[in-house]
């Protein structure tokens, strides 16, 4: 989101979400720990956004049509990896 944000895409991303996790617990009969809290980084997206996978993409997909040298593939087959350098 921070990445977004810097874009300047987190107004259209707002309406995508679902859901925003601020923090991770663990809750047990004895015990209630925090283990993270996000809502302390200094971000102005302090959270986990939960967004479905086909409106991430469609956003995506929106945003790359934008630029000429980005190819997008739709319902392509992918058939091999190609590593290089790796």
């Amino acid at each position: 989101m921070e990445i977004m944000d810097q874009l300047g895409f987190t107004a259209e991303i707002e309406s995508l979400i679902q859901s925003k996790i601020d923090s991770l617990k663990v809750i047990t009969d004895t015990t209630n720990l925090k283990l993270v809290r996000f809502d302390r980084l200094k971000s102005a997206c302090p959270y986990v956004s939960l967004i479905p996978q086909m409106a991430w993409l469609d956003f995506m997909a929106s945003k790359a049509r934008a630029f000429d040298h980005v190819e997008r593939l739709m319902n392509a087959n992918a058939l091999h990896f190609i590593e290089e350098g790796g």
